[in-house]
């Protein structure tokens, strides 16, 4: 798919809080984790009081996990790595057409 992208990080515990931030305006947004799909929504819009949009917890395998973002119906397709080690918190944004990431070892702070 167009904008196919791969990354890897490392992290802890077995716990990935991701967090669907800015850009979406009532998109379908499909996460899966290793292969099973673990998150699912067809209305996803950014409150841009907030930047966020929606923010979800999955749990992750020891060892590496392989994590895929994608909104089908703009041809967007974005996978990454994750290596358990501690909670990891991602940031997912769509900007300027193309999905951007964000990896933090804190929560992201939304007011």
């Amino acid at each position: 798919m167009k904008g196919e992208k791969s990354r890897q990080v490392e992290v802890e515990n077995q716990l990935l809080s991701i967090s669907l931030q800015e850009g979406f305006s009532n998109d379908k947004v499909v996460v899966h984790c290793n292969d099973t799909k673990v998150y699912e929504r067809s209305d996803v819009t950014s409150d841009i009081r907030y930047g966020l949009a929606d923010s979800f917890d999955i749990p992750i395998e020891e060892g590496l996990n392989q994590i895929k973002v994608t909104l089908a119906d703009k041809g967007l397709s974005q996978t990454f790595q994750i290596q358990s080690a501690n909670i990891q918190y991602v940031g997912i944004s769509l900007v300027k057409g193309d999905l951007a990431l964000k990896f933090s070892d804190v929560p992201f702070g939304y007011l």
